[in-house]
């Protein structure tokens, strides 16, 4: 039966409160006449009250519409039209005072009204379960206790509608008209619709997979609007301790859903979290089964990970962003307008050129984009005059990298870059050239992969990766933060020796948390020590060995599938498998610096702002040491100088060096530092 919204009570809500006030007139009229002569009337059956349910717009919608959610019978619908006349007419309480000797109905008066049995008041009957109707304890006979009308059911039927203030604080209203999808995104609503459509019967659970709860929400509140009804979110962290508060819970929710006939958003994080124990889970998952089983409809879940229930069928669906050109339409509808700006064809626009950088770098969701838009548009307006417009493309940036960064749990250290360029390093020119092509690859992916449709049915591969080989300290950090720098984006610094872990599916599942930290940032992921996980396989001789095989082909099939680029660093290059490094797109050698690369190293590493005395960089430059060793010399130099209050000597240089020689158990050639 189809029932108009609530929100606007037009001529249908007034028909069916009237109609509703016209059986409350009858049952008064058949009351009377049992307070006169002790039976009710002849042809009292045939009144419209005890009629079977019509299902017409000037019939008593509402009630009609309770009995019919809640499979109520003849009988149970006779018992609630009596509790409601109690509220809406006084005359009808003083003639039930005068048939029980108490302002309110009965079972007694009831089973005189006409046929019925007294097991609809039984604690598993809808009645009951449901908590529709409330039966005081008034007596210790169950016939003759009163029965009222549960205040939840007496606004419902009069039209305003609340939530239980037992759920209230815990059962959210999803506003489902915020929510902007794209075209992309409103093709996989309708799909969804489709299933929740087919799979209208019970035992029915849909978990949507997205990288933030946000997204689920934005998609969930589109699924509703196609649905026409209304979305309510309950998380299991609100779930009470005790059974009995929790079936209690249970059932008040189940109402609620059931009567609103709308659909019921399960935060289920509570299952995933490290602090929730087994015997903790089974209990969560148990209560999960119930609800589902109980609604008609289908529910939907979320959680970081697969849900598995016993008993339950769960469709999987993975929530996929707006795209690049969607990305931008959101940017100009939320900022331009907040900051009144003009959108010119055939005319540079740096704020233009920013946004589509950002759609192309970051994967944001529609909420996320209006947040960045909003922070953006406040700190414009707080600066008054003192901003200027050609700020505004770098503040678009640093609020963009700030609401991409995820917080890795010690996994990953989030390193923001700092202005870098290609002139901070120093490589061959062969070795510079490609890392522009990995810089070129990365920011064209959009134009390759979408509009040249090299992401067609079948590719695989799509990720850019690389390999940076070469001894420590020759620029491999080094090389990854100028990438990082050049595309604007945060840079994941990833120790592989610290992730691998010994228990049998942990490496895979720090790897996973990585890479979805890092999946809608763009973010540049550096493994670093990856002759930890990556050396020659040997054969499969003890199942410890086949398992850390399969961490090295779930991390590569990661970074292939990953929308940024990943790197990972070696010492060896000797050390990698060819089955690994073949599946790497580009393998760049960093060599040991020259001696003409050695003194520019040096002039880099001593800035202009440092005093210095004396430096001579063509003798600095004759000590083997590759760029790492000569940052420390530099470093240890100036803070002994700075101790002192001198300048910067070749002195202060030759105790550094003497220093960084010991550390790493090399002997220094005197010969070569005789003269500093």
């Amino acid at each position: 039966m189809s029932v108009p919204s609530y929100e606007h009570k037009t001529d249908w809500l007034q028909e069916s409160y009237q109609s509703m006030l016209s059986e409350i007139a009858d049952l008064k009229r058949v009351l009377q006449s049992l307070c006169q002569s002790g039976s009710a009337p002849a042809g009292y059956e045939n009144i419209r009250y005890l009629s079977v349910l019509k299902d017409t717009a000037a019939d008593s919608v509402l009630l009609n519409r309770i009995c019919e959610l809640f499979a109520l019978s003849a009988f149970e619908r006779r018992l609630i039209l009596m509790c409601l006349a109690t509220e809406l007419d006084p005359e009808i309480a003083r003639l039930y005072q005068q048939l029980n000797g108490k302002p309110l109905p009965n079972m007694d008066v009831a089973l005189r009204l006409g046929d019925g049995h007294c097991g609809v008041l039984a604690p598993q009957a809808p009645l009951r379960l449901f908590q529709l109707l409330n039966i005081e304890n008034d007596t210790p006979v169950l016939l003759q206790r009163s029965l009222v009308l549960n205040e939840w059911l007496l606004f419902y039927l009069t039209g305003t509608p609340i939530i239980d203030s037992s759920v209230s604080a815990v059962l959210e209203r999803i506003d489902t008209e915020r929510s902007s999808l794209s075209d992309g995104t409103t093709q996989q609503v309708e799909s969804l619709s489709r299933i929740l459509t087919s799979g209208r019967v019970q035992q029915t659970a849909l978990q949507l997979q997205a990288g933030s709860f946000a997204e689920t929400v934005e998609c969930v509140a589109g699924l509703a609007r196609i649905e026409r009804c209304e979305v309510f979110r309950f998380s299991l962290f609100h779930l009470p301790a005790t059974t009995q508060e929790q079936e209690h819970m249970l059932q008040l929710i189940e109402r609620e859903l059931i009567a609103r006939q709308a659909l019921c958003l399960l935060d289920c994080q509570r299952l995933f979290e490290q602090q929730t124990h087994a015997s903790e889970r089974h209990v969560l998952s148990r209560w999960l089964v119930r609800l589902i089983q109980d609604l008609p409809g289908a529910c939907i879940l979320c959680g970081t990970e697969k849900i598995q229930l016993t008993g339950v069928t769960v469709y999987y669906h993975t929530v996929e962003l707006p795209d690049r050109e969607r990305q931008r339409q959101l940017w100009h509808g939320h900022l331009y307008e907040r900051l009144n700006l003009k959108t010119h064809a055939n005319i540079n626009d740096p704020v233009d050129d920013a946004i589509q950088s950002i759609s192309t770098q970051y994967r944001f969701s529609a909420e996320q984009v209006e947040m960045i838009a909003r922070r953006v548009a406040m700190e414009v307006h707080t600066e008054a005059e003192t901003y200027s417009p050609v700020s505004l493309p770098q503040k678009l940036w640093s609020h963009s990298r700030e609401q991409a960064q995820q917080h890795l749990h010690g996994l990953a250290q989030i390193i923001t870059p700092r202005p870098l360029d290609w002139n901070d390093l120093i490589l061959p020119e062969r070795e510079k050239q490609n890392l522009q092509a990995i810089v070129a690859q990365a920011q064209q992916r959009h134009k390759v992969y979408q509009q040249w449709q090299f992401a067609g049915p079948g590719a695989y591969g799509l990720g850019i990766c690389a390999l940076f080989c070469g001894s420590s300290g020759t620029g491999k950090t080094m090389a990854a933060r100028v990438l990082a720098s050049v595309l604007n984006v945060d840079l994941y610094h990833i120790d592989l020796s610290v992730v691998i872990d010994k228990y049998i599916g942990e490496t895979e599942k720090k790897l996973d948390a990585i890479f979805r930290a890092a999946e809608n940032s763009g973010a540049v992921l550096l493994f670093d020590e990856a002759d930890a996980l990556f050396g020659k396989r040997s054969q499969v001789q003890e199942a410890k060995d086949r398992y850390a095989n399969m961490g090295v082909s779930f991390l590569l099939q990661r970074m292939e599938a990953y929308a940024g680029i990943s790197i990972l660093t070696t010492n060896l290059r000797s050390a990698m498998d060819t089955a690994f490094t073949r599946r790497l797109r580009f393998i760049i050698p960093f060599p040991f610096p020259t001696a003409v690369e050695r003194k520019q190293l040096w002039q880099s590493m001593l800035p202009a702002a440092a005093p210095k005395q004396d430096i001579d960089y063509d003798k600095l430059a004759r000590l083997s040491l590759a760029g790492g060793s000569i940052r420390n010399i530099t470093l240890h130099a100036a803070f002994v100088a700075a101790n002192e209050e001198q300048a910067i000597s070749m002195q202060h240089l030759l105790t550094a060096a003497r220093q960084e020689y010991l550390k790493t158990e090399k002997a220094l050639d005197e010969s070569l530092v005789q003269d500093w």
